[in-house]
């Protein structure tokens, strides 16, 4: 399982404005915006979410990623893209479904 009590959980539903996803695509942002994150996943049970997820990470800015790019020392050519996406759908019964 998930070490819950070993990781920081932000609440999209703190957030006061927005929908739910947008206040989720605002929480990602800040985090991707620091450089630090090549894999990005996303568990989630809402598909809208999910749907935010995907297509956040085909227009992720274009600041983020150059970040990304020179923490790593990535020159460009790399045969993994520098940054992935995995969309996780939360089913029902709890098991979990990758949504592309």
């Amino acid at each position: 399982g998930i070490p819950i009590d070993k990781i920081d959980v932000q609440l999209a539903g703190n957030v006061q404005t927005g929908t739910v996803a947008s206040a989720k695509k605002s929480i990602i942002t800040k985090y991707l915006s620091t450089g630090m994150f090549r894999r990005v996943r996303m568990l989630d049970d809402d598909m809208g979410n999910i749907n935010m997820f995907l297509n956040y990470s085909e227009n992720i800015p274009k600041v983020i990623v150059n970040r990304v790019k020179k923490r790593y020392n990535i020159a460009g050519d790399e045969r993994i893209p520098p940054m992935q996406f995995f969309a996780l759908l939360v089913k029902k019964d709890g098991s979990l479904k990758r949504v592309m």
